[in-house]
């Protein structure tokens, strides 16, 4: 017998990076569509340390904003941990605060 599984496909748009004052992050349409999900976000500073720790939810097609304005300068690990159909998708992407 066959099986099939599908993977959500569960992204996001990080932007701008490098960033200044402000850090978007935009939930990528699953499986084709806006979603409304709730997620964890963590900034963590290149010791490691959490300097930004929000649960937040992203609304469809609209970015949410971080405000990055008293951060160092330096390498930022962002993780966003998604909810979306009863399971938890982590994203990670490195960005740089001017």
């Amino acid at each position: 017998a066959e099986f099939s599984f599908l993977i959500e496909d569960v992204s996001a748009k990080f932007y701008p990076n490098p960033c200044d004052e402000e850090l978007n992050i935009q939930l990528n349409p699953i499986k084709g569509e806006y979603q409304n999900c709730d997620a964890q976000v963590c900034i963590y500073n290149s010791m490691g340390a959490i300097v930004l720790d929000k649960s937040v939810t992203f609304n469809g097609r609209f970015p949410l904003h971080f405000n990055v304005e008293k951060l160092n300068p330096g390498q930022y690990a962002v993780k966003v941990d998604v909810e979306y159909g009863g399971n938890v998708y982590t994203l990670n992407r490195m960005v740089v605060k001017r």
